[in-house]
């Protein structure tokens, strides 16, 4: 029992408060720093969000304009069909006098053999008018049905496009208090553990401090000596892992403040 006590006075003596306070400071800091890191990735995906939806959108919207602009270039060419139909017809009125006034046999069944070919022509031109004409018609129907849908889906996407941007305002809002927080922590280190701090913090991006359990370092796992784990508790200056280069600490219901 006299031991235990001595234990427990000599484990007081070599926690002293500042090193405590320090120590907490440090994981303050640090834990603010993981909270900009997940406003800042959750800011992020929110904005890849609102990206993806804006390219469906417009890619939806390419889509209908190519189909549109499609149907327009076949119209055109199914204006051209009708003027060489109607040319076609011109031809067999024509040959159609010329055979009425033909002299002989022979210019008569000239006459009548062109105005067959013809015929046949004008009648795969307006089998082709007419098939186009069916497609055309039902084009123009896809379109418009898709049309409609795409206006359906371009009012739920810029609605789902302004609940994120709120919820973007709310991330940034959250990283502004958090950058003023980080600010005011800073602030109550001592400029030598400060630097160090932002050193490590600058390498490693995050979980710049770290607890110790059981001699294991919770950054990386590795096992720390007796020597590091008593220069932990006697607070003579920061301990860092051997193998991560973190800052290393108690957890806190070992930090004792004995001010």
């Amino acid at each position: 029992m006299p031991g235990a006590l001595q234990n427990e006075k000599a484990r007081e003596i070599m926690t002293p408060s500042k090193t405590t306070e320090l120590m907490k400071n440090l994981k303050m800091l640090s834990k603010v720093d993981e909270q900009l890191a997940e406003v800042s990735a959750e800011n992020q995906l929110l904005h890849k969000k609102i990206a993806t939806l804006t390219d469906d959108i417009n890619t939806h919207k390419n889509n209908i304009q190519d189909k549109l602009k499609y149907i327009k270039e076949e119209t055109h060419k199914e204006h051209k069909n009708e003027i060489l139909l109607k040319e076609t017809e011109n031809e067999i009125e024509k040959l159609t006098v010329q055979q009425n006034s033909a002299k002989t046999n022979e210019e008569l069944q000239i006459f009548k053999k062109k105005k067959a070919s013809l015929k046949v022509r004008m009648s795969e031109l307006e089998d082709a008018v007419l098939a186009f004409l069916t497609d055309l018609d039902k084009s123009k129907e896809e379109v418009a049905e898709e049309e409609t849908k795409f206006q359906a889906e371009e009012q739920r996407t810029n609605k789902m496009i302004l609940e994120l941007r709120q919820k973007i305002a709310e991330c940034e809002q959250r990283q502004s208090e958090f950058l003023e927080k980080r600010k005011e922590v800073s602030l109550l280190l001592p400029a030598d553990a400060r630097s160090k701090y932002e050193r490590v913090f600058a390498k490693e991006k995050r979980n710049a401090v770290v607890e110790v359990k059981n001699r294991i370092c919770q950054g990386c796992f590795m096992k720390i000596t007796l020597q590091e784990l008593n220069c932990m508790w006697r607070g003579d200056d920061l301990v860092f892992c051997r193998n991560c280069n973190r800052i290393l600490c108690l957890p806190d219901d070992e930090l004792i403040d004995d001010g």
